[in-house]
């Protein structure tokens, strides 16, 4: 073990320097180019010193700091590329000018799988200002295209875009919309983010290629012609996410997912913009009270043995489901609703159900474990630990009550459930079946089933009259 003494004091002392450099690198890349050198000079100085060449793992310990740099300009120069054209631009008074574009591609920062993708990671636009020649250079965040570049008045305008779902809007404060609207400040050299509203109306127009192809490949030169029509295609394909005409506003952006982008910002630091969608004084809401009924149990049937019912993969519907389940009355039930999509005008109605006969279209209601209904009323069965709930609306989506009533005692562990073919409302009664059984592969196992009713508030009989 002598022979290992050596290296294994080496490599400890360059554990913690490449451990460092590792955690500090500019990229997820680089470190793992760090990291896997160190592993590689690690096994091959310990095996190199088993074999007793002992000289050789000194070496190979000592040189492990080089080696790992060595690894990590390697992968520098290797994941990290650009490509570069030149767009033509058409500026809004009629002049052109020339736009060196350059696109990098990185792994390791953002998508790490950017080096492998097409599109550049972020771009770099330099400009000469067309009346004083002084060189303009836009060098723009991780995720945003430029769209367009101007100048009005002898101030440089910029637009760029997001066009990844992890593209961070947040440090531009969350627009509403995925542009960002820049003017740059001469006293200062920089560009300085400005609102939509104060970009010049005749500078609404993208001129600069909003997205990169082969065809732009080794520096070539795109004119403005073959932009605006190359635009054209792209602004088609993204369902004008990217807009030849440039937005303002959400009202003004075109974008066929704009209520898919209002509600989304998983990524983008921005998620707390959306608009909510909770309602907790809604009487489905968690937390509100269900007035607290009886159920009266008319008749009970216990099975022993257990009852299985034979399920069969190959066919579409079980003996199971048509006991449990009236295809017809489902349907019945969902013709008086409406789900608000997630692609909705009305963001804080998504995931809801709407009444069909509600002439408001604003009574709504949560989707529920199962849904009932007669022809004057519609009912939402809710489970909640050992509470059952039942919430009523009328067709039209006028609440009448909640109501709630414990769960039959469990079977060996087994809850039951409401049977949804059963269901009726009569002479101010609910009358349904609670079955308790349990999924078991393609079987059904049925333990008891119970006739029950529950009487509906101010409706009806009392309890004590015939059954």
């Amino acid at each position: 073990m002598k022979r290992l003494l050596k290296p294994v004091v080496i490599l400890a002392i360059t554990a913690p320097i490449s451990a460092f450099i590792a955690v500090m690198s500019i990229s997820a890349a680089v470190m793992y180019a760090f990291a896997a050198a160190y592993v590689v000079c690690f096994v091959l100085s310990i095996v190199l010193a088993l074999l007793g060449l002992k000289r050789t793992a000194i070496a190979i310990a000592v040189l492990t700091v080089p080696v790992q740099f060595g690894a990590t300009f390697a992968a520098v120069a290797l994941l990290y590329t650009t490509v570069t054209w030149v767009d033509e631009v058409a500026l809004h008074d009629g002049r052109t000018i020339e736009a060196r574009r350059v696109g990098i591609r990185r792994f390791g920062a953002g998508s790490q799988g950017d080096i492998f993708g097409y599109e550049p990671s972020s771009h770099v636009v330099s400009v000469y200002e067309p009346d004083s020649g002084k060189l303009l250079k836009w060098k723009g965040p991780i995720g945003f295209s430029p769209v367009l570049i101007d100048f009005d008045r002898g101030t440089a305008y910029l637009v760029a875009v997001a066009d990844r779902v992890d593209s961070d809007l947040a440090q531009f404060g969350c627009p509403e919309i995925p542009y960002i609207f820049q003017r740059y400040d001469e006293s200062k050299g920089v560009w300085v983010q400005v609102l939509s509203k104060q970009l010049p109306a005749e500078l609404l127009h993208a001129n600069l290629s909003m997205r990169y192809d082969a065809s732009l490949k080794d520096g070539k030169k795109r004119s403005k012609d073959e932009i605006e029509a190359r635009n054209a295609v792209t602004e088609a394909r993204s369902g004008r996410q990217l807009s030849r005409a440039i937005p303002v506003d959400f009202s003004s952006w075109r974008s066929e997912y704009k209520n898919q982008y209002r509600v989304g910002h998983h990524r983008d630091g921005c998620r707390h913009t959306v608009p909510t969608n909770e309602d907790k004084s809604h009487p489905q809401a968690a937390g509100q009270a269900a007035d607290p009924v009886v159920l009266e149990i008319l008749e009970t049937k216990n099975y022993s043995p257990v009852w299985v019912i034979k399920g069969d993969q190959t066919k579409q519907f079980s003996e199971w489901v048509a006991i449990a389940w009236d295809g017809q009355l489902d349907a019945k039930c969902k013709s008086y609703l409406k789900l608000v999509p997630e692609a909705t005008d009305r963001p804080e109605l998504r995931g809801w159900f709407l009444f069909v006969n509600d002439p408001t279209a604003s009574k709504k209601a949560q989707r529920s474990a199962q849904i009932v209904c007669d022809s004057d009323a519609i009912w939402f069965v809710d489970y909640e630990r050992d509470l059952v709930t039942l919430t009523k609306f009328a067709i039209n989506g006028d609440f009448a009550y909640r109501i709630g009533f414990q769960r039959l005692a469990n079977i060996n562990g087994h809850y039951g459930g409401f049977l949804q073919k059963s269901f009726r409302a009569e002479n101010g009664y609910l009358y349904f079946e609670w079955w308790t059984t349990e999924q078991s592969g393609w079987d059904r196992e049925i333990y008891q089933s119970a006739k029950v009713r529950i009487k509906e508030p101010g409706r009806g009989p009392t309890p004590h009259e015939s059954k």
